[in-house]
């Protein structure tokens, strides 16, 4: 902290020192009330100076230091409040963490499991899932297939009540090549 000491001179011939023991704008140190007081703005000490003003002036120098050191012991005061306070809460957030690090970590390894166990899923599904296509695309043959047979054989010969459908349960269907041009035959029995 630096002291600055205003300067005020009002009629008189001396500078006086303002007030700063009592903190009046209005009168010196040394009791002297102004008359039009004009304040010397140089940093500078004027030439003539009130020796009653000086001889206060390291009174008035030690109540300011003073109150400079009471404040400066209760801000150190209420800080070591704040820290123990802090620190308090500090630990009691640190355990807080601790506890949420331990859960964190069990999530984690139980996400980790369960993630694993989603792979092996989706490979089975995806193994799955081809041979689903497979089957469907080899259905969607034989229907394909039964279709142009069923054709083939309406075209070939008229149908007459002695010959069952082909799609009877109790018949079984062969196709055998008649030729060698690739021609189909069927021969339908009763099983």
């Amino acid at each position: 902290m630096r002291l600055r000491f205003r300067y005020v001179r009002d009629r008189s011939a001396i500078a006086h020192i303002w007030d700063y023991i009592k903190g009046r704008q209005d009168h010196a140190l040394c009791g002297h009330g102004y008359e039009d007081p004009v304040e010397l703005q140089t940093g500078e000490r004027p030439r003539r100076v009130c020796r009653a003003c000086q001889a206060l002036m390291s009174q008035a120098e030690a109540v300011l230091w003073r109150k400079a050191a009471e404040e400066a012991i209760a801000s150190k005061r209420k800080s070591g409040r704040e820290y123990t306070s802090l620190s308090a809460e500090y630990e009691a957030l640190w355990s807080e963490y601790e506890v949420y690090a331990v859960d964190y970590e069990s999530l984690r390894t139980d996400y980790e499991d369960l993630y694993n166990q989603y792979e092996e899923l989706r490979v089975d599904y995806d193994r799955l899932e081809r041979k689903h296509e497979t089957l469907r695309v080899h259905a969607e043959n034989q229907r394909r297939m039964l279709a142009i047979l069923q054709g083939k054989r309406a075209a070939k010969s008229p149908r007459d009540k002695s010959r069952k459908p082909i799609s009877s349960p109790k018949t079984a269907v062969y196709a055998k090549a008649v030729d060698g041009s690739g021609g189909i035959g069927y021969d339908a029995k009763e099983a």
